[in-house]
């Protein structure tokens, strides 16, 4: 698998990304429910294949139900190998204005926090 740097961090992750949403939550082509979904087992063990298979990066956000914890679980041993991208909240005002900076701010590390 090819990796290139992400943007000017130096951090070098898989030219293809894995999209969690699917693990997390029914979504999807023919996901209807969570009956429809993988397992946490077998969630699980689709990441670390993934990672086998040279991808390391690892895409997630908290809205995706229980993405962020399957991801956690999968790769409790293996953190220094992967790049985890995950979104916080949904911060947009119902006008569409972003919060000033102070708000925007608070609304970040509240949202970090969360368990």
């Amino acid at each position: 698998m090819i990796k290139r740097a992400l943007g000017k961090t130096g951090i070098l992750v898989s030219e293809v990304a894995f999209g969690c949403v699917e693990i997390g939550m029914p979504y999807g082509i023919g996901v209807n429910s969570v009956q429809d979904m993988l397992t946490e087992d077998e969630a699980i063990h689709l990441l670390q294949t993934a990672l086998q298979l040279g991808i390391n990066f690892f895409d997630t956000a908290r809205a995706y139900g229980t993405s962020e914890n399957i991801i956690g679980k999968a790769f409790k041993h293996q953190r220094s190998e992967v790049v985890i991208a995950t979104k916080c909240n949904h911060f947009q005002q119902p006008n569409g204005d972003i919060p000033p900076y102070n708000e925007l701010k608070q609304i970040i590390e509240t949202s970090c926090r969360k368990v």
